[in-house]
């Protein structure tokens, strides 16, 4: 009896110590905690940065980021504008004759400015985007930003300019030619046959809209997820190739946010370490280092700003970092300035749009629909262009639905959209969830204390109460 009433007191110590003792700590930043962090990097990317102009660093990813985190002031909004606009004048709107991503992230950011990039001082940024074959060439991240774009604002995919001879983009296409370059792994990448993270969470981001509203979307998603589920560090974070980075982390919780996974999903813990966990290692005063033992980098500043804007609007039941067009009226800004360039606004477009008439054909063809609305309308593509049955395979479980409402040049280093970034592992056993409780640099530690433990202690403290008036003094003890 004496045995067993000792073993019984170490029993209950045990339980007591893992009740008090932090273990595989998890971040999970509330919306407030969140945006605290918003503001604080938002103050460091401004006066960092005090004049931004066109560009993949320190123009519209910053821009975007911080409009849709809703800390835009309106004279860094007005010094881009002012920025693009000269850039645009300079060149008669052709923003690059290669790379069309350019086009995709102008219309982004002049679309979460509140402003219709179809006729922005005169320009349709948007029908460059037309020419497929154009949009190709930059590989997969240039397919995903392109969808981005046209969907962001809802905008009518236009036909493209009489002089090219090439195929004319649909969102059907769009999306056929991202899941026909699917590889085996269940990611993407541009070159060679494993994925890439970067460009998997770049091109689950296009595919957002589309999730669950397209059989063959969802379950490339779906093997998506699992890849990335597998490319994820011990420490909660991604890398590139072999470098683990802050910007490849950045864009997985975007994508992750976009598609409704939780923070806390099991299959993106490892070893207790959540995404944020993995990123916030790279976070320094505000701004963030591209690598854990570097300096702060305004690339690396810019995609963790956004990530954490798109993480913020998950939590709240706002909508999507790309659903700009849900929340925000689209306005058209036109400083009667002479224009001239292959991407103008036609004059006849013009006057309709005075009147209230949709513009002809070749501005926009069709009335307005929701991006998966859009994309079901569109005619069926060519038998060359459609994915085949066999290209959807290992099927894997679902996601989670969202919980509420719903990136640069890539460079040899971090996420972007250009080429890849500076931005890749095992999965592990799944981590217990646990209640977030306190907030340590950046951090919020969760202790671990599951509910089982709880009610095996009680019920060993109460069998001690009832079988030793010793124990009473134990009791007393408390927490």
């Amino acid at each position: 009896m004496k045995f067993k009433k000792v073993f019984l007191w170490l029993l209950t110590i045990c339980f007591l110590f893992i009740q008090i003792s932090p273990a595989d700590a998890k971040t999970v930043l509330s919306k407030k905690q969140a945006h605290t962090y918003l503001e604080t990097i938002a103050g460091n990317i401004i006066k960092s940065n005090p004049n931004p102009s066109v560009g993949s660093t320190g123009g519209e990813w910053a821009i975007t980021g911080l409009a849709r985190a809703g800390l835009l002031p309106d004279d860094y909004r007005a010094k881009y504008l002012e920025n693009l606009d000269r850039t645009l004048a300079e060149n008669e709107g052709v923003l690059h004759k290669r790379k069309y991503t350019e086009y995709s992230r102008v219309v982004i950011a002049l679309t979460a400015l509140g402003l219709n990039a179809e006729d922005y001082q005169g320009y349709n940024l948007i029908r460059p985007l037309a020419q497929l074959d154009s949009v190709k060439k930059q590989g997969v991240n240039g397919l995903a930003y392109a969808l981005i774009a046209f969907d962001c604002g809802n905008y009518t995919v236009p036909a493209a300019v009489e002089t090219y001879e090439g195929a004319q983009t649909t969102r059907n296409a769009l999306v056929t030619e991202l899941l026909q370059a699917q590889l085996e792994d269940g990611g993407w990448n541009n070159v060679g046959e494993k994925a890439n993270a970067d460009m998997t969470a770049m091109v689950l981001q296009s595919l957002a809209p589309y999730y669950l509203k397209e059989a063959r979307v969802k379950n490339a998603v779906e093997q998506a997820v699992l890849c990335l589920s597998k490319l994820q560090l011990q420490d909660g974070s991604f890398a590139s190739g072999s470098v683990k980075n802050c910007e490849s982390t950045a864009q997985v919780l975007t994508a992750l946010s976009e598609i409704g996974i939780n923070i806390e999903d099991a299959r993106f813990i490892k070893s207790g370490n959540t995404l944020l966990d993995g990123l916030f290692q790279y976070y320094r005063d505000g701004g963030f280092c591209h690598l854990p033992d570097g300096s702060v980098n305004q690339m690396a500043t810019e995609q963790a700003m956004y990530a954490l804007a798109a993480y913020e609007r998950s939590i709240s039941g706002e909508e999507g970092l790309y659903e700009i067009s849900k929340d925000t009226k689209l306005e058209t800004k036109n400083d009667e300035k002479k224009v001239t360039g292959r991407n103008k606004t036609s004059k006849k477009a013009a006057k309709q749009k005075k009147k209230g008439n949709q513009p002809d054909n070749r501005e926009a063809a069709t009335e307005k629909k929701t991006p998966a609305a859009a994309f079901a309308a569109e005619e069926t593509l060519p038998e060359k262009t459609k994915e085949s049955d066999s290209q959807t395979k290992n099927k894997v479980s679902p996601t989670k639905a969202r919980q509420g409402g719903k990136t640069k040049e890539s460079m040899t280093a971090a996420g972007t959209e250009e080429t890849v970034s500076d931005g890749e592992m095992v999965v592990q056993a799944d981590a217990e969830p646990s209640e977030h409780q306190e907030k340590e640099d950046g951090n919020v530690m969760v202790y671990a204390a599951g509910a089982a433990g709880v009610l095996c202690a009680a019920a060993v403290i109460f069998f001690l109460f009832f079988n030793s008036k010793k124990s009473r003094s134990f009791i007393d003890r408390g927490e």
